[in-house]
């Protein structure tokens, strides 16, 4: 439980940040996009594409995709910091 505590705090300032730097526009996150998938490319694994083409295709796997997002994101965050905390406790104070 002592474990929560920080990681709460680590989200809740994650989501401060997140609307604080909402005002720089689609230019900076485009220009990052693109700078990530050209990156990808060098190194050979540029396959979100078609990954994404495929997926939007089936209604229902975009659907489950977008509810796993939204309701699983905080639940799997929570299991993996008390996983992390109870397989490599020292691990995961020098982390936290």
């Amino acid at each position: 439980v002592q474990a929560l505590g920080p990681l709460l705090i680590l989200y809740l300032l994650y989501t401060m940040v997140r609307w604080a730097v909402t005002d720089r526009g689609e230019d900076v996150g485009d220009r990052n996009a693109q700078y990530l998938l050209r990156f990808e490319s060098w190194l050979g694994i540029d396959f979100e594409h078609s990954v994404q083409r495929w997926a939007l295709r089936h209604t229902d796997v975009v659907w489950f995709l977008n509810h796993y997002y939204v309701f699983a994101f905080f639940p799997v965050l929570i299991v993996a910091a008390v996983w992390g905390y109870r397989a490599a406790p020292a691990a995961f104070h020098t982390a936290r």
